[in-house]
């Protein structure tokens, strides 16, 4: 089923038949109407009041909406021609605009179902939007504002925007080197004070701590303090495996011959427990600096 192509030929350019018939091109073909569909249509070229024989060709669709056109079937259309090619106008084409774009968007398609490229037009909400989707469902996204966006088949995304890479959860590289400072973020853990703190005791992780860098405040208690359990802090988020720690006392109580080198810790995937061999001294405020690294 194709175009039955009707060419009169004008008497100027009747040297040139011979040529005529070595190629015949049109303009660049930006996507297609429908998936699946062919971009090719089988065209009879005529010429019934010259001497240039029927000849059946293969030739590309016309573009419209951004999308190739599939005219009705065996639609007149008119060729312009040269002896380096030519163009191809169909005299009806179809109304439909793809459902899946605005007036103004162009997409590029391909055989393979849901994989294709959109270039989004001034009516879209996103116009000036670069989109590559793959049919497993990742894409790239180049928004207005200058993000990229990268999606995994599994939802995972990675956003460059600015000077800042996010990542939705691990970024995982041979070898990592951040310049000048490492910085976490996150929210703050929560700590609830144990028995070595005595009576009234407690222990606060500060406003601008994370699961990666803290501070934990110690209050002792008026009695009871004794050798053991600190604190037990609980991550905001939890590891992928139990993490490591290092710490660093902040004041001289913490340094001093009472408490000082008397600190050690457990870890799980989801907290941290603080202990001394030391014997607090009652009423005592002092705090360490931990570093916690999986």
């Amino acid at each position: 089923m194709g175009q039955r192509v009707y060419i009169h030929t004008f008497e100027d350019f009747a040297r040139l038949a011979g040529q005529w018939w070595a190629t015949c091109i049109m303009q660049t073909r930006i996507s297609k109407a429908g998936e699946g569909e062919s971009s090719i249509d089988t065209v009879v070229m005529a010429d019934p009041d010259g001497e240039s024989p029927e000849i059946v060709i293969d030739l590309t669709r016309l573009e419209g909406f951004g999308d190739v056109v599939i005219p009705p079937d065996d639609t007149f259309g008119i060729i312009f021609r040269k002896s380096d090619g030519g163009i191809v106008q169909s005299l009806a084409q179809t109304a439909t605009r793809p459902t899946d774009g605005l007036k103004g968007d162009r997409g590029l398609y391909c055989s393979q179902a849901g994989s294709k490229v959109w270039l989004r037009g001034a009516a879209s909400p996103n116009g000036g939007q670069i989109e590559i989707l793959q049919a497993s469902g990742s894409s790239i996204v180049l928004s207005p504002n200058g993000a990229i966006t990268l999606t995994d088949k599994d939802g995972g995304t990675a956003t460059l925007a600015g000077d800042t890479l996010t990542v939705s959860d691990i970024v995982k590289a041979a070898k990592l080197v951040i310049s000048p400072h490492f910085s976490g973020d996150g929210a703050a853990p929560s700590a609830l004070a144990g028995l070595a703190l005595g009576s009234g005791g407690t222990a606060t992780v500060t406003s601008d701590s994370t699961d990666a860098a803290m501070q934990i405040d110690f209050q002792a208690g008026s009695m009871g303090t004794a050798p053991g359990e600190l604190c037990t802090v609980t991550f905001a988020t939890a590891y992928d495996r139990a993490p490591k720690v290092s710490y660093a006392p902040v004041d001289d109580i913490a340094a001093g011959p009472t408490l000082g080198g008397k600190f050690y810790f457990t870890t799980t995937t989801t907290e941290l427990k603080a202990f001394t061999t030391g014997t607090p001294s009652p009423s005592d405020f002092f705090s360490l600096s931990i570093v916690v690294v999986q």
